[in-house]
């Protein structure tokens, strides 16, 4: 069973691999666009919810190598 979950697996990164922009139709490209902006949209609304501010205060305070941007705060964790 893993040894064919993992053929599978190599099958699906291989095709993601190969693939190029121009390989992916239209409308393919408009809902990934379309899933950006709600995903962007999400994150910067939901950033000042309490919950939010609790946990990137703890991310923050946790420091660390700095490569990723915080959305909506003025900091990389």
């Amino acid at each position: 069973m893993e040894e064919s979950l993992v053929s599978v697996t190599k099958a699906v990164a291989e095709f993601i691999y190969k693939t190029e922009y121009e390989d992916l139709p239209k409308s393919v490209i408009d809902k990934v666009k379309l899933c950006i902006l709600d995903f962007i949209g999400n994150a910067i609304g939901g950033s000042k919810e309490p919950e939010v501010k609790i946990l990137a205060s703890l991310v923050k305070s946790h420091g660390g190598k700095e490569e990723s941007t915080v959305i909506s705060y003025n900091f990389k964790a």
